[in-house]
């Protein structure tokens, strides 16, 4: 019996490893037509996908983001931002165990636009994977 239940779990835990994949959020700050700080969020889980809403929604929505199994990749894009003004979601980012920051770039960094690419992340579909 003892045999047939560390064979049981030693057949989950591999299931669930096997199941763990690895993904990202791209996350662009920069100001609005307004002059407001505003925030875009491309992710491959649906609900994350955000346009144009503030630090504190941005946030909220960091603070929830769970992996696959795995950690999650994230990429900061900044536009014109100073740092007091975004320094709060970074803050949220660092905390989340789940986020790993991968890169951080002003809008001619080179960074976010490699792991845009890398995990086809789309700008223009408002985030879904491609």
């Amino acid at each position: 019996m003892k045999q047939i239940l560390a064979i049981t779990t030693v057949f989950f835990s591999m299931l669930l490893v096997a199941q763990a994949e690895y993904r990202v959020i791209a996350i662009e700050i920069f100001k609005s037509e307004k002059k407001e700080v505003a925030v875009n969020i491309h992710s491959e889980v649906e609900s994350e996908n955000k346009r144009s809403i503030t630090i504190i929604q941005a946030s909220e929505i960091i603070e929830k983001a769970r992996g696959w199994g795995s950690s999650v990749g994230v990429a900061v894009k900044i536009d014109q931002v100073s740092l007091s003004e975004y320094l709060s979601l970074l803050s949220k980012i660092s905390e989340n165990v789940w986020l790993d920051l991968e890169g951080l770039s002003s809008n001619t960094g080179t960074g976010y636009l490699h792991i845009m690419k890398h995990y086809k992340i789309e700008q223009g579909s408002g985030g879904n994977a491609g």
